[in-house]
């Protein structure tokens, strides 16, 4: 229910996913997992939007063999 304020800071604010995924959220083990679902979604997002996409290794390999 709480996650709800991480969306409407992030949007407030305007954040990039990179911003997203360095936010300091409190921890309550008895009511929220170690990793946040909105962190661990917003790292997630921008390795992608940082990081080009590769081919898959199975591509790769019959591609150096026919050369």
């Amino acid at each position: 229910m709480l996650r709800i304020n991480t969306y409407a800071t992030a949007l407030h604010a305007e954040l990039m996913a990179e911003d997203v995924a360095t936010i300091d959220v409190a921890y309550t083990p008895s009511a929220a997992p170690v990793w946040d679902p909105i962190l661990v979604g917003a790292s997630l997002a921008a390795r992608k939007i940082v990081e080009p996409p590769r081919a898959p290794r199975a591509r790769a390999r019959r591609a150096a063999g026919a050369r």
